[in-house]
């Protein structure tokens, strides 16, 4: 429920920040991850959110993703940046929140 108030809430073809959503969402669900290291916990919470929410709406084309390289030893990884909810999202994002009563 809550993932999907959170989408709902966001605004169709703009940038919406990963790491913010990822932190606004694991702030409202309560998700929790217990490491001695709070930057570890915060990088696998965020890394589940991608995915498990964004990686799967993004093979429906709900989502568009954007990344940036990321230096990482002598080379570099893509790591996601922002994201952009689709028309196509919000069409059916509206489906079950309008049965939800949203």
């Amino acid at each position: 429920m809550f993932t999907l108030v959170s989408l709902c809430d966001l605004p169709v073809e703009t940038r919406i920040s990963f790491e913010q959503f990822a932190d606004d969402l694991i702030e409202k669900s309560g998700l929790t991850w217990t490491s001695q290291d709070p930057g570890v916990a915060s990088t696998a919470l965020r890394g589940s959110v991608a995915r498990m929410i964004i990686h799967v709406l993004a093979e429906f084309g709900m989502i568009e993703r954007e990344y940036s390289e990321v230096p990482l030893g002598k080379g570099t990884v893509s790591e996601l940046v922002s994201f952009k909810i689709t028309q196509f999202a919000r069409l059916l994002l509206k489906i079950p929140a309008d049965n939800l009563g949203m």
